[in-house]
């Protein structure tokens, strides 16, 4: 069968011609077995979700055999007859939603990370002094100074007004305090020696 909508209704048509519906033995291939998995679940069909370390485990010490998939199919099936395993009761979809949410954070967090780590070496070789204009180079508002300013020349091509103009037109940054983010700008770009150039792609990088 295909591992799609129009395979599983091939498959519940074989099941069907069965007086009791029969187990349904597969072994979980990750992201790929979870749409079998959901239509087994909304068909209130049993089945037994073996996980691959499992399945070999339970292979070599009682069905040796010539491994293709046709046989792996097969051994698979004969496994709940020589070696019965368990049955657990499907996962509540509140429970896969908690889980998919704290993967989701997690991959969110490293990439937080490793863009973070990125921005920090992209800057090195064109405005390494600005991750000192403010005391926690991170957050919107340093995000933002540094997508405006992402190379020291930026800061020297602009007059003083310029400068304070951009900054004002970030969102939690007052006329006072842009007043002094500018003298700052201006100390650390004179301060700077850069080794990409303005227009360079590490500047576009930056930006990203």
């Amino acid at each position: 069968i295909t591992n799609d909508s129009f395979g599983y209704q091939d498959l519940l048509d074989h099941l069907n011609q069965y007086l009791i519906t029969p187990l349904v033995v597969f072994e979980a291939t990750g992201v790929y077995s979870l749409s079998l998995q959901a239509f087994l679940e909304d068909h209130h069909i049993k089945y037994l979700r073996l996980n691959p370390l499992q399945t070999k485990k339970l292979m070599d010490n009682n069905l040796r055999h010539n491994k293709t998939d046709k046989l792996d199919a097969y051994h698979l099936a004969l496994i709940q007859f020589s070696a019965p395993q368990k049955l657990q009761a499907p996962q509540s979809r509140e429970y896969h939603e908690l889980q998919a949410a704290s993967r989701y954070y997690e991959e969110l967090t490293r990439a937080l990370i490793v863009n973070k780590n990125q921005l920090h070496r992209n800057l090195q070789s064109t405005f390494p002094q600005i991750e000192h204009i403010l005391s926690n180079p991170s957050g919107k508002i340093y995000w933002t100074i540094v997508s405006l300013f992402p190379h020291a020349q930026y800061v020297l091509d602009m007059n003083e007004d310029q400068v304070k103009q951009r900054l004002l037109s970030i969102s939690g940054i007052g006329r006072q305090r842009a007043q002094y983010l500018t003298a700052r700008l201006y100390a650390f770009a004179r301060q700077a020696y850069p080794y990409d150039r303005k227009d360079g792609i590490t500047v576009r990088a930056i930006q990203r």
